[in-house]
């Protein structure tokens, strides 16, 4: 080595090769030293890692579950069917008109009561004011009491008022004599006669 430099010596480059040498020789003895710590030599302590402590899952409420109640939603129930009702009928004198108010299952039973009154009272003015309820019982006296009941009662009672209301009949007004009286509460019962009738209040008078 010595006569490698010195037969370079004059070279112009030779400085550079020279701190080369150098630094490789540095290099060399470093990576030889023992890296175990000399006696008296202190090592600083490695920095200790400390393990992440372990977070418990949480438990459910279960007495908080417990508390709350449950919310049941309401069943509406479907409305059954109509239950049917009885009919209703009043006829009654108001001046010189003739009034018939009321509610039947039979549309038929409606034109034909009308019909008839106006037939019979031609000089009286008939207002027709029955309406057709499906949800009424059928009755056949509906079909009767024109000729049965209704021209005689309004031929002979003074101020007549009839009514069928919830099963019962219910008669108004004046007559001349008992056997008028008797004779037009006769005709009612049997004019009138059915399942849905139950009753008859007779309340026409006789004339003194």
């Amino acid at each position: 080595t010595q006569t490698l430099l010195e037969d370079n010596y004059d070279d112009p480059l030779f400085p550079n090769l020279q701190m080369a040498f150098t630094i490789a020789c540095l290099l060399m003895i470093a990576g030889c030293e023992d890296p175990t710590p000399k006696e008296g030599q202190i090592t600083p302590p490695a920095p200790e890692v400390s393990a992440e402590k372990e977070i418990p899952a949480s438990k459910p409420d279960v007495a908080s579950a417990e508390q709350i109640p449950e919310v049941k939603a309401d069943k509406k129930e479907a409305p059954g069917p109509k239950e049917s009702e009885y009919p209703y009928l009043h006829v009654y004198r108001e001046g010189e008109k003739l009034v018939i108010e009321g509610a039947l299952k039979s549309n038929g039973q409606i034109e034909q009561m009308g019909r008839e009154l106006e037939t019979y009272f031609a000089k009286l003015e008939v207002e027709n004011h029955l309406t057709k309820d499906p949800y009424r019982h059928a009755v056949g006296w509906g079909n009767r009491i024109g000729d049965a009941v209704l021209f005689d009662y309004f031929t002979v009672v003074e101020d007549p008022d009839l009514e069928y209301k919830e099963g019962v009949v219910t008669l108004k007004g004046t007559v001349k004599n008992s056997r008028d009286h008797r004779q037009i509460t006769e005709k009612a019962i049997a004019g009138f006669s059915g399942v849905w009738t139950s009753d008859l209040v007779n309340e026409i008078k006789v004339a003194k």
